[in-house]
């Protein structure tokens, strides 16, 4: 995936499973342009040691909540 920094550059996105896999790998493409990323997974063990190297940057935001709950996306997107 080829993503452009003028594009995303300032936006967010809320990426879901950031804690490995597609999701992972979808952070560290929008980190790379620039965005503001609020990482969601439901594990938060798994969440924290894999996002561990984002630990400082401000544009890197994690929560720890299930997608599959209405109510926590919700407070989630109000965060």
């Amino acid at each position: 995936m080829v993503l452009s920094d003028t594009e995303f550059s300032g936006r967010v996105a809320l990426v879901t499973g950031a804690a490995s896999g597609i999701g992972l790998s979808v952070l560290e493409q929008l980190d790379t342009v620039g965005a503001r990323v609020l990482c969601c997974a439901y594990d938060g063990a798994k969440l924290a040691t894999a996002l561990a190297k984002y630990a400082d940057d401000p544009k890197i935001k994690t929560q720890v909540f299930d997608v599959s709950a209405a109510d926590a996306c919700a407070a989630a997107v109000e965060a």
